[in-house]
């Protein structure tokens, strides 16, 4: 694998009291008992704030594993598909207990096709609304999705804001983390080498980034 490289200013080494934040895109987690080891050998031995997509899970394999979750303290907020398949779908937000809970944080928006979801969390005393999406494979269908979450993400941030408990949000740090399924820069393409996305996939791309608070890639 490629190095991992940070944009200027940024400070690659780990520091006391660092929240670590992780992706991954499970390929699928819907066999019996696949979602529950996930969450407990991969997402809650790795990370303080773990977002996966294509869960594959059914709305029931969700409230079992939300309630397990809940009971040891941790949150999972995540999503199926509505309006496909449940495999290979589903997009997941699992929260450690070393992340307190506190008013405001929760779900703000889910793609009814389960291949987004967005939160509002709280860490440490900073108010954050947390993205994760898989893109679809098409230019055509990527401009669409783009343009869908970047337009219902910010409607729902505006949304909680404006609510007693959601006042902080104002001001929140944007993060986003996904499987893009596209090489903006093939240079830094560490598998086969892929055409950079058209013109308007990178405009609706840079429109997303800068609802998500001006966010970079890192």
């Amino acid at each position: 694998p490629r190095p991992s490289l940070y944009r200027e200013g940024a400070d690659p080494r780990p520091c006391v009291a660092d929240a670590v934040l992780s992706y991954h895109n499970a390929n699928g987690l819907g066999a019996p008992g696949a979602g529950k080891a996930y969450l407990r050998d991969v997402a809650l031995r790795l990370s303080d704030v773990h977002a996966v997509s294509e869960t594959s899970w059914s709305p029931g394999q969700i409230k079992v594993l939300t309630e397990m979750m809940d009971v040891a303290g941790h949150r999972l907020w995540a999503t199926s598909a509505k309006t496909r398949s449940e495999a290979k779908s589903g997009t997941a937000i699992l929260v450690r207990s070393t992340i307190p809970a506190r008013p405001g944080d929760g779900q703000l928006w889910a793609k009814p096709d389960g291949k987004a979801l967005a939160v509002a969390l709280t860490i440490g005393d900073r108010p954050v609304i947390l993205l994760a999406a898989h893109l679809p494979h098409t230019d055509a269908e990527r401009i669409a999705f783009l343009e869908e979450v970047a337009e219902q993400v910010e409607r729902a941030a505006t949304a909680h804001a404006l609510t007693p408990e959601g006042t902080p949000w104002a001001l929140a740090t944007y993060l986003w983390v996904g499987d893009l399924n596209l090489t903006r820069d093939p240079g830094l393409d560490n598998e086969k080498r892929r055409p950079a996305p058209a013109p308007r996939v990178a405009r609706a791309l840079d429109h997303l980034n800068e609802v998500m608070g001006g966010a970079v890639d890192v």
